[in-house]
C-alpha cells in the first residue's frame, strides 16, 4: 500500500471509516506513527471493518469463476452472450469480474477461490502479504497514539442463531428437472450446492446435465430391446467439487451481504435459466468477531455470553481481548455498508462517546489558533467573533455537530482567520 500525499492535521481529528476503508485508515495511522508523523487523531472508529477477514459463499465464488471462464472462452468463438443473457444481466459480468480481481477482495476474503486449489480453500497470497505489512506497523498493526479506538459491528453478538446463512454442510440450493440452455434441450439439469463443512470432507457442488437418445430395437437381442424401451442417457458432469479442511462462516453473526446485489447469481441464473435468486438467504459477510477483532475467538462466537453486563456498547478493560477501547454491536444482523445503518451508527457513536447534549457558544471573542467545539446535537452561536492575534499566525474556529450549527446573531470572523464547519448529516 502506498500514499500519494500525507497531510498533518493541526486540530484533533475524529476519524471513522467503514468496511475495507477501516483497514486503509488503520494502516495509514499506523504508517504515520511508524514514520514519525503526527496524525493528531483523538478518536478512531471503524464500522463493520473486516479486521479478521470477510466471507463470501465459496460455492458461489467457484460457480461465478466457472461462469466467467465459460463466457470469456465462448466469446472468443463469436458467441453473443449479451443477446443470450440479455443486456441487463450481461452488464453484471463486469461486476463479477471486479469482485474477483479487486485488490480489496483479495485482501479481505478468508477463502478466495481464484487463487487456491479448489478442494482446499484458503486466502489469497495478497491477503497474507497485507496482514504481514500492517502487523509490522504501529503496535501490532494498530496506531498507539490515538486517544480512543472504537469498533462498530453491523452484526449482533448472538452467535450462530439461525437468523442468517446456512449451517455447516446445509443445502444452499437444489434443482432437478428438464432445462433448455443456450438453445439446447436437456432432459435433466441437476444442481446441488451446499455450505462449506466444519473440518470434514464434503461435496459442496454437484452439477450435471442428462440427455436421452433413442436406441434401435433389434429382434432377439434382449439388450437392445431393453435400450429400445429406455433409451441411452448421456450424462455430462459440469461441476463436481469436494472440499475439506474448512470452517463454516456462512451462519456467523455479522453484517450480511446480499449476493443478489453483486450480480454473480444473476449471471449464473442467466446461463442456466434457473431461479437461484429466489432461494438466497442473507449470508454473513463480516463476522462480528472480525469487525471487533476479538482475539482467539471463532468467527461464530457468541459474545453476549462472554461479555456480561452490557446491551450494545462495551468499554474494554483488557486489551488482550481486542485492541479497541470499546465496541458496539447491533441487536440484530444488519446489511453490511447500508447507508441508513451507517448514519444511525455514527449518530449513536456521538451519543455514546462525545455525549448527546447541544452546545451554546455565547459572548465569545476567539483569538486561539486551534479553537475547536463539538457536540452530538446542535451548536448555537450567539455573539461570537474570531479575530487574529498578534502572537498567533491566524485564529481558527472549528465547529463539528451531529445535527445543526445555528447562527443566532452577531457573528463575525476576519478574512485572515480559518473557519471550518462540519455537520455529520445523520439520517433518522
Amino acid at each position: 500500500m502506498q500514499f500519494s500525499q500525507i497531510m498533518i492535521a493541526t486540530i484533533k481529528l475524529l476519524l471513522w471509516e467503514k468496511a475495507w476503508g477501516g483497514l486503509v485508515a488503520r494502516y495509514a495511522l499506523s504508517y504515520m506513527e511508524s514514520n514519525g508523523e503526527d496524525h493528531n487523531t483523538r478518536l478512531f472508529m471503524t464500522m463493520d471493518t473486516p479486521h479478521q477477514g470477510a466471507y463470501v459463499s465459496y460455492a458461489v465464488q467457484h460457480l461465478g469463476k466457472i461462469a466467467l471462464d465459460i463466457i470469456n472462452f465462448l466469446e472468443i468463438f463469436g458467441v453473443d452472450f449479451s443477446e443470450a443473457l440479455g443486456e441487463e444481466i450481461y452488464s453484471k459480468k463486469e461486476d463479477v469480474d471486479k469482485m474477483f480481481n479487486a485488490t480489496s477482495s483479495q485482501q479481505m476474503l478468508v477463502y478466495y477461490r481464484p487463487d487456491c486449489v479448489p478442494e482446499f480453500p484458503e486466502p489469497s497470497p495478497v491477503r497474507t502479504q497485507f496482514l504481514n505489512d500492517i502487523d509490522r506497523l504501529g503496535i501490532n498493526g494498530y496506531p498507539g497514539k490515538v486517544d480512543k479506538m472504537v469498533a462498530f459491528s453491523f452484526g449482533s453478538g448472538k452467535g450462530a442463531d439461525g437468523t442468517q446463512g446456512f449451517d455447516a454442510g446445509e443445502t444452499r440450493y437444489s434443482y432437478n428437472g428438464p432445462q433448455e440452455i443456450l438453445g439446447v434441450y436437456f432432459d435433466n439439469l441437476n444442481i446441488c450446492t451446499k455450505a462449506i463443512p466444519d473440518n470434514e470432507s464434503l461435496k459442496i457442488i454437484d452439477i450435471y446435465l442428462e440427455k436421452k437418445f433413442p436406441a434401435p430395437c433389434i429382434p432377439h437381442w434382449p439388450i437392445f430391446n431393453f435400450l429400445c424401451g429406455h433409451g441411452i442417457v448421456l450424462k455430462l458432469q459440469l461441476v463436481d467439487l469436494t472440499v475439506e479442511g474448512t470452517l463454516s462462516y456462512e451462519n456467523a453473526p455479522g453484517g450480511f451481504f446480499n449476493l443478489a446485489t453483486a450480480g454473480m447469481v444473476e449471471v449464473l441464473d442467466g446461463l442456466l435459466h434457473t431461479n437461484v435468486l429466489d432461494n438466497l438467504k442473507n449470508d454473513c459477510f463480516v463476522p462480528t468477531v472480525s469487525s471487533l477483532d476479538l482475539k482467539n475467538k471463532p468467527l461464530v462466537f457468541d459474545i453476549r455470553n462472554f461479555f456480561t453486563g452490557f446491551e450494545n456498547y462495551y468499554e474494554v478493560n483488557d486489551h488482550s481481548i481486542t485492541p479497541f477501547d470499546a465496541f458496539y454491536v447491533e441487536e440484530e444482523n444488519k446489511e453490511h455498508g447500508k447507508t441508513g445503518t451507517t448514519d444511525k451508527m455514527i449518530k449513536r457513536a456521538f451519543e455514546l462517546i462525545i455525549g448527546d447534549d447541544d452546545l451554546l457558544l455565547k459572548d465569545l471573542f476567539i483569538t486561539d489558533e486551534k479553537a475547536q467545539y463539538e457536540a452530538a446535537g446542535s451548536i448555537t452561536l450567539d455573539n461570537v467573533h474570531a479575530s487574529s492575534n498578534p502572537s498567533a499566525e491566524n485564529a481558527a474556529l472549528h465547529l463539528r455537530a451531529g445535527k445543526n450549527i445555528i447562527f443566532e446573531k452577531d457573528f463575525s470572523i476576519e478574512k485572515s482567520c480559518t473557519f471550518e464547519v462540519v455537520t455529520q448529516g445523520f439520517c433518522e
